[in-house]
């Protein structure tokens, strides 16, 4: 895989403009992960105006509050626009309508990382968010085969398919 140039940034379509950069990310994501093998967590933060304005990498061990807040901090404190971060993590995929998981998953009864192994999926996550409630995640299945690892298949989620995200842009 390739790596294809950057998106020019358009202040006045900073909407797609923010898509466009979030499908590149996506893409560079995918493209580091297959050559390293895993990818560190990443935020980017755009200006409507500049566009990219920051490139943060999340220390090991930082927690999700930690990172919420901060990022909620910068947004305030810097009008930020919109963010793209890349992260791998661990998620679930409901098995059904009435799936049972999903319930405790949505009432904070577990968390993902509680499931058991078969029950849960490590996933490249890469979610873009806007100002004006914009919310894209990009999300690839990483599968470890013994000595072997690769991402398997991929979806694309709106924020309502996301369950128990904290976006950065709600109070």
């Amino acid at each position: 895989m390739n790596s294809i140039k950057q998106p020019e940034w358009n202040h006045f379509d900073k909407s797609e403009s923010l898509k466009e950069f979030g499908k590149w990310l996506h893409n560079e994501a995918r493209r580091i992960f297959e050559k390293d093998k895993t990818h560190t967590q990443i935020i980017f933060m755009f200006d409507a105006e500049e566009g990219l304005i920051s490139v943060n990498q999340v220390p090991p061990n930082t927690s999700n509050d930690q990172i919420i807040n901060g990022v909620r901090q910068a947004i305030t404190e810097n009008d930020i626009y919109g963010v793209v971060s890349v992260a791998e993590a661990w998620t679930y995929f409901p098995k059904g309508k009435r799936d049972h998981t999903v319930v405790q998953l949505l009432h904070n009864e577990m968390g993902v990382a509680d499931l058991n192994e078969d029950d849960r999926t490590e996933a490249l996550l890469v979610r873009m968010e806007s100002r004006d409630g914009e919310h894209i995640t990009w999300m690839d299945q990483i599968i470890r085969d013994g000595v072997d690892t690769r991402l398997g298949s991929s979806a694309l989620l709106p924020k309502e398919k996301c369950i128990n995200f904290k976006c950065w842009f709600d109070n």
